[in-house]
């Protein structure tokens, strides 16, 4: 993030002053309630709440990241031993053990929930992407098996 300030150093006071206040008041990034400048820097403040978004979210799915991709890579090998006929079942194992992973996250985590709502991520915001990733990268990994073999 210092990149992004030393890139702009004419805005640098602007810019920091807006980090701290996002720093300070998290759930402000999310409203449209504190004034946006009308300056060049309208852009980069969108890029800071996103890299806090992200970060967010990646530490919400490291919790869990383990067993998810060892499920994928269970399904990638039983993809490349038993040929693509069996990619349908496959892809249902996936769905239900992703719906397993989200209750027992449910479950484990739910005082956690606070900690991300109170930082301007609700749970739809957070499981959204991690699903969608998720599925993005099982069906990446069973179309490089299928080709691999």
């Amino acid at each position: 993030m210092l990149q992004i300030f030393s890139i702009f150093s004419s805005n640098r006071n602007q810019l920091i002053s807006i980090f701290l206040y996002i720093l300070h008041y998290p759930q402000a990034a999310n409203t449209h309630l504190w004034p946006l400048p009308s300056t060049c820097v309208d852009h980069h403040i969108c890029l800071i709440v996103y890299m806090k978004n992200l970060r967010l979210i990646l530490n919400f799915y490291i919790s869990f990241a383990f067993a998810s991709t060892g499920i994928t890579l269970s399904c990638m090998y039983l993809l490349y031993v038993l040929d693509f006929r069996a990619f349908v079942a496959l892809f249902w194992f996936k769905v239900i053990t992703l719906a397993g992973i989200y209750y027992i996250v449910n479950i484990y985590k739910r005082r956690e929930y606070y900690y991300y709502r109170n930082m301007g991520l609700s749970k739809r915001n957070l499981w959204i992407p991690i699903f969608s990733i998720e599925f993005l990268l099982f069906i990446s990994t069973q179309l490089f098996t299928y080709h691999l073999k």
